[in-house]
């Protein structure tokens, strides 16, 4: 481990005394475990692919092979996952993952490939090949991972054009986790540093485009439950981030609140290093009647961490969302009400500003009827930034949603019937009459659907009709078409046979365009409680009505077999 990260295992020997004296408490009773089990699933998957009339999205033959076992040993769990496939492998990295998170008790470990939650804007899922460990002895919280966040991958392709695979660094990282409290009532401390090595690939930065970076996040998070109706959630967190390692020209800025007394930890810092702050705290109650959370959440310009995959930076929101349900929660009502900005430091052209608001109301009648009804209006409008707005692009826009579903079932010994009907419109109005003629737009779908089964043959059979109309200012686009299925159960239900058919026909200013007919089989047979057999297949196909549509014929089979133990 390289000498950068051995402050971060500071925290890890203070813990080893109390980690010592609790697991030696939990091995007295291990003779009362069973000595070994193993149980979880197998499967493998193979897919044959052809078309004819267009390029193939897809290769004509792959496959892949996944597992989820579950070792337990004297009551220690194993949980094992891993992906075996030939995806990727003309780009040198197949996409093969291995990964175990034994734990006994309040210990777990962690290795191989394993996505992490610290919490949001620190270690936020991010996926990681190393190794890691969770301990959480009476009220002590503890965690802590390291690994490779990204493996090296060399450009593969003409440097000046389009690469087949994009170049990336080798990036590692690690991360560390202390708090205190329960589930419900916590407070944590965490930090991740993370940084790319700028001699895993060969690369020139005005070539490809990309440059080494190093990141130091350090985070407060916390929940809290109180006076058994209300309950609170914080995370603040503050990134130092260098987007070029290479540079040398000084960093003026010493940090955050939080970042400063740890930026010790990072090897670069420099012109190209940002410092940013999220927030988000809610704050909400719950009662069996009524509930109400208030959210506020703001991100900085340039905020990032390499513990996650993506942020939405550079905004602020806040919203309120309250909850009634009254008689034996068969009707409820919620809805969301808040309001959006982006531009926070003021260095942007223009601040766009967003208002929001939803309603949905649920109903249902014991066991037969259930109903849906929900609205939403967003509006969006821009306000001057460092510049006087360019009316001509200006945006003011509102879009409004509405929809509706019911659905009626009945059940009896020899049928049951169940009926559904969905509705949904949405519109876009831009209020700047230099843009709308390219925005606007308007459509709405209905779907009508019939569903039988007839319960002493085991046959289910289902029809259905979709109408979708979507129209911009210049055209007009539709689409409608029935579906039928039929599903059928033999040798006790271990033999499953679905067929389906489906025809689509689509017109442009309510002229005919083309139709896709689509026929699909999929069957599942059951042999025994531990194997299973799954075939499918469809096929695609158009039909030429206009002269500027190119026909095309698809065709995709599916075979798996999946064991469980």
């Amino acid at each position: 481990m390289p000498t950068r990260y051995l402050k971060l295992l500071v925290f890890i020997i203070a813990m080893l005394p109390v980690v010592t004296k609790s697991f030696a408490q939990d091995v007295e009773k291990i003779e009362e475990q069973k000595p070994f089990r193993i149980t979880g699933t197998l499967a493998a998957n193979a897919m044959f692919f052809d078309v004819q009339g267009r390029p193939p999205s897809r290769e004509p033959f792959t496959w892949f092979f996944t597992g989820n076992p579950t070792l337990e040993i004297y009551g220690i769990t194993l949980p094992f996952s891993f992906t075996v496939s030939e995806q990727q492998r003309d780009f040198r990295q197949p996409f093969n993952q291995f990964g175990v998170s034994p734990y006994y008790k309040w210990a777990t470990l962690h290795l191989g490939y394993r996505n992490l939650v610290f919490s949001p804007f620190t270690l936020g899922g991010h996926t990681m090949a190393g190794v890691g460990t969770e301990l959480k002895p009476g009220k002590l919280r503890f965690g802590f991972m390291y690994g490779r966040l990204f493996r090296a991958i060399q450009a593969v392709g003409d440097p000046v054009g389009t690469y087949i695979a994009d170049p990336t660094f080798l990036r590692t990282g690690a991360s560390i986790k202390v708090g205190y409290g329960t589930d419900e009532n916590f407070v944590d401390l965490v930090l991740l540093k993370a940084k790319d090595d700028p001699n895993s690939i060969d690369y020139t930065s005005s070539e490809t485009g990309i440059t080494p970076a190093e990141n130091l996040v350090v985070g407060i998070y916390s929940k809290q439950k109180f006076l058994k109706k209300f309950f609170f959630e914080l995370e603040f967190a503050q990134s130092a981030y260098t987007r070029n390692t290479d540079l040398t020209e000084a960093d003026t800025v010493k940090g955050g609140m939080l970042t400063r007394p740890f930026l010790s930890l990072m090897d670069a810092q420099n012109i190209s290093t940002t410092h940013n702050t999220a927030f988000e705290s809610s704050l909400g109650y719950e009662h069996d009647i009524f509930g109400l959370r208030i959210k506020y959440r703001e991100v900085g310009p340039s905020y990032q961490s390499m513990g996650a995959y993506f942020f939405q930076n550079d905004i602020r929101n806040i919203t309120v969302e309250p909850t009634v349900r009254l008689f034996k929660s068969m009707l409820q009502a919620s809805g969301s009400f808040g309001h959006q900005t982006d531009n926070l430091d003021k260095r942007r052209a223009n601040t766009t500003t967003r208002t929001i608001g939803s309603v949905n109301l649920t109903g249902r009648i014991k066991e037969i009827y259930t109903g849906n009804l929900t609205y939403s209006n967003y509006d969006i409008g821009q306000a001057t930034g460092t510049v006087n707005i360019d009316t001509l692009i200006q945006i003011s826009q509102t879009v409004q949603s509405y929809g509706m579903m019911h659905n009626v079932m009945l059940t009896g010994e020899q049928f049951t019937h169940n009926v559904m009907i969905n509705y949904n419109y949405q519109v876009l109005n831009d209020r700047n009459p230099n843009t709308s003629e390219f925005s606007n737009y308007e459509t709405d779908t209905w779907l009508a659907s019939y569903y039988i089964t007839f319960v002493p043959l085991r046959l289910s059979v289902t029809a259905s009709y979709t109408l979708t109309n979507f129209e911009l200012p210049t055209q007009r686009t539709g689409i409608a078409g029935p579906t039928i299925g039929v599903t059928r159960s033999f040798l006790k239900n271990a033999l499953s046979i679905n067929l389906m058919y489906s025809s689509m026909a689509y017109t442009v200013n309510d002229q005919p365009n083309r139709t896709i007919n689509r026929i699909a089989m999929n069957s599942s047979y059951r042999a025994g409680q531990k194997h299973r057999i799954n075939l499918r297949f469809y096929l695609n196909q158009t039909g030429q009505e206009a002269e500027n549509v190119q026909t095309f014929r698809e065709i995709k089979g599916d075979i798996g077999y999946a064991y469980t133990f």
